[in-house]
């Protein structure tokens, strides 16, 4: 298992926040050119679809692509380890290396996903204990004629109405099942008009599965953490929403916004639990309530998107939001993970991983150096296996790989010579020195048997041979066990 590497939360971040600023801009200045109504809540949705999508999507299609590929994210260039350099060092050093970009990117960016998780869940858990603490309401305790008759037909529909002593605006919820919550005061502070309204209010929410939409706009607002123009957006939405119920309120007695109006002014003094987005007053912007107050009074004085337009930008938003989907896609690389730390080893220690069936590069060779060596006037001990052979002897890859170096001035190690190195995905690669020549290039995929390189005596050497190194996560391990 293995990281995105920095490049891939770094693009992605800032993918997100460019798709955001898109929607949040256009949507705003058209919405003000073309008088569209703050109630269509359709067309607040779709920008905020194009502002949460795109992202969405491109990640998708960078975790996906891999997956698709025979072999998963290879690893960075094994450190050369060259003479003179004391292997204890080496070690060491790496053992006390701090944890990489990408990993600290990824750990905060999952604090982030937490953090808001674990807010949504308080709200969720105030809401329940104030649904848990309310109680049915009497047939003898409304204040009139309409509001017990609306009551009976919401119960008739299997929409449930109670009351609870808390000081908290109305609200309703579609789970476990469909309820309207009231506070008990209402029905002693609103008239049976005023509160006829706020019961067609919140039963208009249920009706238009509004409390389903925003607890899934919640979850996505929750990964998108950091990204405000999501959440501007999803504010937006919401304000939809309350005007759309508030129209729909209104539609039995028009003559009764002044009505609703006052109850939502009333309701404002109220307390909150935690402004839960199903409320009906959970409106906390001082424009927002303004907004609020006029279309009640006023009606809607702007104008419902026509057909064509609606067609037009539903195409616009497809074409844009594919087209940073795939750029993002495209600049991020989660293909490079994290390398060897003591962090990040035991993060791939932690989690059990496949490891590829090795065969011999070199099967007609004799080993004429082990690993751990410490002979014939060694510095320090042999960090892989030696295999001698005739100079042009085929080296073959062990495994299925993809090739990440092939060169002849491999980088921190002169005296390795002309160097190919492979890596089998899931933290395995292998490393061949002192080559003659090289017959792949870098990027290039290549099947077990298939031929590499060759046998030669470049770098600092005695004789033909290949200096061969198995490394996994980074760390050098005995070769000998599995490529002979």
């Amino acid at each position: 298992m293995s990281l995105p590497a920095s490049s891939f939360w770094i693009v992605h971040v800032f993918g997100c926040l460019v798709a955001g600023a898109l929607a949040w801009g256009l949507g705003v200045g058209l919405q003000r050119w073309l008088r569209i109504s703050h109630a269509s809540r359709n067309y607040w949705l779709g920008l905020w679809l194009l502002a949460a999508a795109p992202a969405v999507i491109a990640v998708a299609l960078d975790l996906w692509a891999p997956a698709v590929v025979p072999l998963p994210a290879y690893l960075p260039l094994p450190l050369a380890i060259d003479d003179g350099v004391d292997a204890g060092i080496a070690a060491r050093t790496s053992a006390l290396s701090l944890p990489q970009p990408a990993l600290l990117l990824a750990a905060l960016y999952l604090a982030g996903v937490g953090v808001a998780l674990l807010a949504q869940l308080r709200g969720a858990l105030a809401v329940r204990r104030v649904l848990r603490a309310s109680t049915p309401v009497g047939r003898t305790r409304w204040p009139g004629q309409a509001c017990a008759e609306e009551v009976r037909r919401l119960m008739n529909a299997g929409i449930g109405v109670r009351l609870t002593a808390q000081t908290v605006s109305p609200f309703a919820v579609s789970w476990p099942q469909p309820v309207i919550v009231l506070p008990a005061t209402a029905l002693e502070r609103f008239s049976d008009r005023q509160l006829h309204m706020v019961i067609r209010h919140e039963a208009a929410h249920l009706l238009n599965h509004d409390p389903q939409r925003a607890a899934c706009m919640r979850l996505a607002g929750a990964v998108l953490w950091f990204d405000p123009f999501v959440r501007l957006l999803a504010a937006r939405v919401q304000m939809a929403a309350e005007l759309r119920c508030d129209a729909w309120a209104l539609q039995v007695d028009t003559a009764a916004g002044r009505d609703l109006a006052s109850a939502y002014v009333d309701t404002l003094r109220m307390d909150h639990t935690g402004g839960h987005a199903t409320m009906a007053f959970a409106g906390r912007r001082i424009d927002d309530h303004l907004l609020r107050l006029r279309h009640m009074l006023g009606g809607d004085p702007d104008r419902a998107l026509p057909l064509r337009l609606r067609v037009l930008f539903t195409a616009m938003a497809i074409a844009v939001g594919g087209l940073l989907a795939s750029m993002q896609a495209a600049l991020a690389d989660p293909r490079v993970p994290v390398a060897s730390s003591s962090v990040g080893t035991a993060l791939h220690v932690a989690v059990a991983e496949p490891e590829p069936l090795f065969s011999s590069p070199v099967p007609s060779a004799r080993v004429s150096s082990h690993f751990q060596d410490t002979g014939g006037g060694r510095k320090r001990a042999h960090n892989g296996m030696d295999l001698a052979a005739r100079r042009g002897t085929d080296v073959l890859a062990p495994a299925d790989g993809i090739v990440v170096a092939a060169t002849t001035q491999y980088p921190g190690g002169p005296r390795y010579g002309t160097v190919v190195v492979l890596d089998h995905g899931h933290g395995w690669q292998t490393l061949y020195a002192h080559l003659d020549s090289f017959d792949v290039t870098p990027g290039q995929q290549v099947k077990a048997g298939e031929r590499i390189a060759g046998i030669g005596t470049t770098g600092e050497t005695t004789g033909p041979h290949v200096h061969v190194e198995l490394l996994r996560h980074g760390q050098r391990i005995d070769p000998e066990p599995r490529l002979r």
